[in-house]
């Protein structure tokens, strides 16, 4: 894993911890819906599909949540091993 670490300031709201997990989650998406079409389209109809799309979105926001935590800790440990 590749973090992105030259630009700490682009979402002034954020702290430095949280852009470089933020940035890598959104290249990964955009790589997502530019090379995987028919997972996207899945997901698409996923959507159409739910009975409870305000559940299911909070649901998965949280498990967003618990990976850009993961995300920002292997940052972290990468940043420190990298400094030795």
């Amino acid at each position: 894993m590749k973090p992105p670490v030259k630009d700490t300031v682009t979402i002034p709201w954020m702290s430095e911890r949280e852009i470089p997990a933020v940035k890598l989650v959104l290249s990964a998406w955009r790589k997502l819906r530019r090379d995987d079409k028919g997972v996207v389209q899945h997901i698409r109809q996923r959507a159409e599909m739910c009975l409870t799309p305000d559940l299911l979105a909070t649901e998965h926001a949280a498990e967003v949540a618990r990976d850009l935590e993961l995300i920002t800790a292997l940052d972290a440990r990468l940043r420190k091993e990298a400094k030795r």
